[in-house]
Order: C-alpha cells, then sequence, then structure tokens
C-alpha cells in the first residue's frame, strides 16, 4: 500500500505578497411572487400605463382643439370691429371648419370607450354643427355675410373655449376649479 502524500505548497519568489482566498458569493435569491400574482401585477401596471396615455391624449387634444376655438373668437371680433358683421366668416372660415370638424373625433372617443359620453349624445350635437358649418355656411355662400353668422360663431366660440379648457384641465390635473365648472354649466344653459 503506498502512502498518500499532500502536494507540497508552490514556493512563491520572495517579495510576493499571498494571494487572498477568492471570496464565495453566494447566489442571489430574489423573492419572488406566487405565479398568480405576477401576471395581476403586470395587468396592473399596463392598466396604469394605458391610463396616463388616455389622459395624456385627451389632455392634448382638448387644449389643441381650445386654442382652435381662441383662434376662431380673436379672428371673429377683430373682423367685427374692423369690417363689420360681413367679414366675420371669411375671417374666421379655415379655423372654424378645423375646430368644427375635429369635433368627429368626440364621437371616435365615444366609440371607443375613452370617454363616458354615449355616442347617441354626441353624435345629433356634432352632426347638426357639422351640418351648419359644411352643409349650410360651406355650401351657401349667400349665407355667409348675414348678420347672424357672427353671433353663431362668437356664440360657438365662446361655449367651446369653456369646454375645452374644463375638459383640458380636468384631463392635466385631475380636475378642474369650481368657476370652469360654474362657467360650464352657465354656457350650456
Amino acid at each position: 500500500c503506498s502512502e498518500v502524500r499532500p502536494r507540497p505548497a508552490p514556493i512563491k519568489p520572495p517579495g510576493t505578497r499571498p494571494q487572498a482566498a477568492a471570496a464565495i458569493t453566494p447566489p442571489r435569491v430574489v423573492p419572488s411572487a406566487p405565479p398568480e400574482i405576477r401576471p395581476a401585477a403586470r395587468e396592473e401596471a399596463a392598466a396604469e400605463t394605458m391610463a396616463a396615455v388616455k389622459r395624456a391624449y385627451l389632455a392634448v387634444y382638448n387644449w389643441a382643439v381650445f386654442f382652435g376655438w381662441a383662434q376662431v373668437l380673436y379672428f371673429a371680433v377683430d373682423a367685427l370691429l374692423r369690417s363689420g358683421h360681413e367679414g366675420v366668416y371669411a375671417a374666421v372660415e379655415r379655423p372654424l371648419q378645423l375646430a368644427q370638424t375635429a369635433a368627429v373625433l368626440e364621437i371616435l372617443h365615444g366609440l371607443v370607450g375613452l370617454v363616458r359620453s354615449p355616442v347617441s349624445a354626441t353624435l345629433p350635437q356634432i352632426g347638426s354643427r357639422l351640418f351648419v358649418t359644411w352643409g349650410i355656411l360651406w355650401s351657401f355662400p349667400e349665407t355667409r355675410t348675414h348678420i347672424l353668422v357672427s353671433s353663431l360663431v362668437i356664440s360657438w366660440s365662446i361655449t367651446e373655449i369653456i369646454r375645452y379648457s374644463f375638459f383640458g384641465t380636468k384631463e392635466l390635473f385631475g380636475s378642474a376649479p369650481s368657476s370652469l365648472l360654474w362657467l360650464r354649466g352657465i354656457a350650456h344653459s
């Protein structure tokens, strides 16, 4: 039987330092939730992200249309003061058409569930305004200089400026000041 001898340690040259033993780190244990909780957390995070995207989109939409109506009001009042009611429609034609046509998106918002407004209420409101804008004012040029066109455009502008600023503020900050709520109630009565 032969005897097993341990190997001698290697001889290090003089002036070298002994090496420290490599630190052994235990494997990192990451606590994990039970499988049935993880998908729910992912769904909740996805829902929160979608809610934030929805609010951001609606805020941008409402403020963009607000600025469109503010432009219509500015041009209408400016034209009314400079040239009388005969020049109002000519001054606001393109921004009025854009602002009124942008409201078609509100029907789509209701259809896809972005807003709680029923399509059955939104469709006739938007449809009637589009009929006046495109079906009458655009189609029959002789109506554009009538005195009531200036009051129509100015009243639409004031009402829509209040409404879109209310919803834009609500989407941006989570709520709107009571003064806007009050104005909105008065403008729609």
